[in-house]
């Protein structure tokens, strides 16, 4: 075979007999990879003459199956590894539920994702851990032993209820939702904001759809109770139903002057450029309200704020920033009169007391719901919660479990169900009720009864 370089730098073959018989045996086997979508590869040799026969057309066409083919393998190769791939994802998912057959990696990965907090991931870490290895133990134990198979099938019960864990942790932590969405029982104390704040705010839409001067809206709310009944969840809740935008501050005593004015003035503008209200929540306000020379420039700004912070730009009003406030204490009491008793600053004011007769069986039963939705352990709607009413109100001389003293209850008692089924829960929530104090204590309970007495009289 003779080689010779041109000056276009292209290399020519000369043709001979082998020449002719490969090209044939090329164009077979190409034929056949195009026909069969497979490719194998082939001696170099072979596409040098390919490429060298630029004049011959079937060279061409030779070489164009060849790399149609070759392309195609490795497409075929790669929607394969894609396939691969999907299939370990969905196997991993899989795992999830049938938490013991995963491998030792994934389980550990898996467990670790159970908790937020340090001190709960190293428990469950410590306690996946130990189970598996009553798991390995006892199989290797097992046979034909039944008692055996029980204890293990036991044991993976109790591993299946830790991936459970941290969905319950998640849920007893979040706040958000409207009033309905978070809060169980409480209705008079919902109808009360949904007919002097919430729906006002509706009206005011409408009016101002229809072009209409727009009634006016309560500067603020106060929510008043004792610790834990919770103040900060109706606050949030208030504002997620009306649609505002929702901030909430607990800035130091002095810094709240500048924080608030600055917030006022961010809220003027959000009105004028998206037409959408603003919801301020502060909480413990009497700490900055209270009668005190380091309070003076608080309670001055918040006398004058509170005079029109509500109204709306535009209308003629001086300080209008479209802009309502929701507070919440523990000590109304200690406002000074100067806010706490003058008329227009703090028009609605509602106690929130410790949850009593219907709103206990209805908070209790929303963090026992709350807890296993599904039904999948027991049956939330059949749990006598009237005995738990009995026996754990609000009592003068023992005092009271507040709001969230229950949930934390429930939350408990969840667990150590997962962990030990064999005592029913009902058991179990009633043991957890006797080992935990009554975190409102009978000297709280009166004083909040006082504080009602006395804002009923205003």
């Amino acid at each position: 075979m003779k080689v010779s370089l041109n000056t276009n730098n292209n290399i020519n073959f000369t043709q001979n007999n082998y020449h002719v018989k490969t090209q044939q045996n090329l164009s077979k086997k190409a034929e056949y990879a195009e026909n069969n979508h497979e490719f194998q590869a082939y001696p170099k040799s072979y596409y040098m003459m390919s490429f060298g026969s630029a004049t011959n057309q079937d060279n061409k066409k030779t070489l164009t199956k060849l790399e149609w083919a070759k392309n195609w393998n490795f497409e075929k190769r790669k929607k394969e590894l894609n396939l691969e791939a999907e299939n370990a994802i969905n196997a991993m998912s899989g795992w999830k539920r049938n938490f013991s057959k995963a491998p030792k990696k994934l389980r550990e990965a898996a467990a670790f994702k159970l908790a937020t907090e340090q001190k709960e991931v190293t428990t469950i870490l410590q306690l996946a851990a130990d189970i598996q290895g009553k798991i390995d133990d006892l199989t290797q134990k097992a046979q034909q032993d039944e008692e055996t198979i029980k204890l293990i099938n036991k044991e993976k019960q109790k591993l299946a209820g830790l991936n459970t864990i941290q969905d319950t942790l998640t849920k007893f932590k979040t706040n958000e939702g409207a009033l309905d969405d978070v809060i169980a029982g409480y209705d008079a104390e919902k109808q009360l904001l949904r007919s002097k704040f919430i729906g006002p705010l509706a009206i005011e839409k409408t009016q101002l759809e229809n072009g209409e001067k727009p009634i006016e809206i309560p500067p603020s709310v106060l929510l008043y109770g004792a610790i834990g009944t919770g103040k900060s969840t109706f606050a949030r809740a208030i504002g997620k139903e009306t649609g505002c935008e929702v901030i909430e501050i607990t800035p130091r005593v002095e810094d709240f002057s500048e924080k608030v004015e600055n917030l006022l003035f961010e809220a003027e503008n959000r009105y004028n450029s998206t037409g959408k209200r603003t919801v301020i929540i502060i909480n413990e306000i009497d700490k900055y309200l209270k009668d005190s020379n380091k309070n003076d420039e608080s309670i001055g700004l918040m006398k004058n704020a509170l005079d029109n912070c509500s109204k709306l730009p535009g209308y003629e009003y001086d300080n209008a920033f479209a802009t309502s406030f929701v507070f919440t204490t523990n000590h109304p009491l200690d406002i000074t009169d100067e806010i706490l008793y003058r008329d227009g600053k703090l028009p609605i004011k509602l106690a929130l007391e410790p949850a009593n007769e219907g709103n206990f069986k209805e908070v209790l039963k929303f963090y026992v719901k709350q807890a296993d939705s599904q039904k999948q352990y027991f049956d939330y709607e059949n749990i006598d919660y009237d005995k738990y009413l009995e026996k754990y109100k609000p009592d003068m001389e023992k005092g009271a479990y507040s709001n969230d003293k229950l949930r934390s209850i429930v939350q408990k008692t969840y667990e150590s169900y997962l962990m030990n089924q064999e005592i029913p829960f009902e058991q179990q929530l009633e043991d957890r009720f006797e080992k935990t104090k009554r975190d409102i204590r009978p000297q709280r309970l009166e004083q909040y009864y006082k504080d009602l007495e006395e804002l009923d009289e205003e």
